[in-house]
């Protein structure tokens, strides 16, 4: 099973380290072959390991600016 068997992305040019950060996530979201959600964490894990974990935010970051 692929979960994100199909996505498009819009490549810009950006900062290098942080266009590194960018392709190592949008890689491991396609490696991506099972997901969870335990205690409120979402676990997504290829067919190996953990490849992401996402905790929620705290409520006073939601809509902050990082």
């Amino acid at each position: 099973m692929t979960i994100f068997a199909s996505h498009s992305m819009t490549w810009m040019a950006g900062i290098p380290g942080r266009m590194q950060l960018e392709h190592a996530y949008t890689d491991a979201l396609a490696a991506v072959t099972r997901w969870v959600v335990s205690s409120g964490r979402l676990h997504m894990s290829d067919s190996n390991a953990l490849v992401l974990k996402f905790v929620r935010a705290p409520k006073s970051a939601v809509g902050a600016q990082l």
